[in-house]
């Protein structure tokens, strides 16, 4: 999306929307663009504030919040635009030393659920440079596929969408066999704060104690925005 300004600057912004985005722009054309008319555009945290109160009641997740995020992401570029500087200078890169060139991404990749087409994107991936592997698959075939596919040293994650209901279903899953520890990796995290995930059913504040229970059979915490591991249990079975 672009938002421009009074005195002619401009900055793009993207909204998430999975495969429905067009409600993501019906809901920025009808509902969020228009609150925005008229404020601050240097005011980034104060815009983001009113939008997030006036719009409560829509949810914490949704097309309202991304759309919301895509307004934020455009006064960004905005800002870095007017200030005719990178945006990683606008944020603070210079009191953390030298600022990167290349920084790690993972590919983080669609649900396929057939095994021959997980190993076929996992494949790509690597052959695109990527060397981390975010899966969502649940279909224990298809996390093999994965395993084989990419080189041993490059770590899966499993992100598993809220396929279960329980913390036995995420304990039990998959049945257990002997692997040599070699092989058991986990990807690294970016977050100190367990339960941070969007729409993860056991990881909002009142199951923290479900989430705990699961946690002490895994090797990896959740990540950025979602549940990005690979369990012990899974890595022993896909292998």
């Amino acid at each position: 999306m672009r938002v421009e300004t009074e005195d002619g600057l401009h900055g793009w912004g993207e909204g998430f929307g999975f495969n429905l985005v067009a409600t993501t722009k019906d809901a920025v054309d009808r509902l969020i663009g228009p609150a925005c008319i008229g404020h601050d555009v240097g005011d980034i945290a104060g815009l983001q504030r009113l939008l997030l109160r006036r719009f409560h009641n829509f949810g914490r997740n949704g097309p309202v919040r991304y759309g919301i995020s895509a307004i934020d992401i455009a006064l960004w570029d905005i800002a870095g635009r007017r200030a005719g500087k990178p945006l990683h200078a606008l944020l603070g890169s210079a009191g953390r030393g030298a600022a990167r060139s290349r920084v790690p991404a993972d590919a983080c990749l669609l649900r396929y659920g057939e095994a021959t087409a997980v190993a076929h994107n996992v494949a790509e991936a690597i052959r695109q440079g990527y060397r981390q592997i975010k899966l969502h698959e649940v279909d224990l075939a298809c996390i093999r596929a994965a395993r084989d596919a990419a080189p041993p040293e490059v770590p899966l994650m499993l992100d598993i969408n809220c396929a279960w209901e329980s913390a036995q279903d995420a304990i039990g899953f998959p049945p257990r066999r002997p692997v040599p520890e070699r092989h058991v990796r986990c990807a690294p995290h970016h977050s100190d704060q367990p339960g941070r995930h969007p729409h993860g059913r056991h990881t909002v504040a009142n199951e923290v104690a479900t989430l705990a229970k699961v946690r002490d059979k895994h090797i990896a915490s959740p990540g950025r925005g979602g549940s990005k591991w690979l369990s012990r249990n899974t890595a022993q079975a896909a292998v």
